[in-house]
């Protein structure tokens, strides 16, 4: 959503529609935002369920239960 956003400035630019920019640069920032707060979230979600969820252990249960299957 961003990158649509941040590709409208350049056009209502050219078209000399400087509020109409101004806010698609504000939108542009504000996604960026939310996406790089998701992002973390994601990033503290799968660290916390690899060590403390025990997603790890339950990653190697079905790993070696693949090997045995082979």
């Amino acid at each position: 959503v961003a990158i649509v956003f941040a590709a409208k400035v350049n056009t209502l630019l050219g078209m000399g529609d400087l509020p109409g920019a101004q806010r698609a640069s504000n939108t542009a920032k504000t996604w960026c935002w939310v996406t790089t707060g998701l992002c973390i979230i994601g990033l503290i979600w799968t660290i916390y369920s690899l060590t403390l969820g025990g997603g790890m252990a339950m990653y190697q249960e079905m790993f070696e239960q693949i090997q045995a299957g082979n």
